[in-house]
């Protein structure tokens, strides 16, 4: 992947949490929650991100994905 897609990918991507966020609702008892439709799509975008760059068996693929697994 050249740089300058790099860029434009990691762009897109941060686009895509943005919208995430903006899904944000919190309900009566304080809880807070994202449409979860579109987390899973920020989830996979990310993981095939994180894996096309450095593989998954890298750390940094590990980390996250072990991180965004805990639902």
């Amino acid at each position: 992947m050249k740089l300058d897609e790099l860029i434009k990918r990691v762009d897109e991507l941060l686009l895509q949490e943005a919208y995430v966020r903006k899904t944000k609702t919190i309900d009566s008892i304080g809880n807070e929650s994202v449409d979860y439709a579109q987390l899973r799509g920020l989830r996979t975008a990310a993981l095939s991100f994180i894996e096309r760059i450095f593989g998954d068996t890298h750390p940094y693929y590990i980390e996250f994905r072990d991180g965004v697994s805990r639902e």
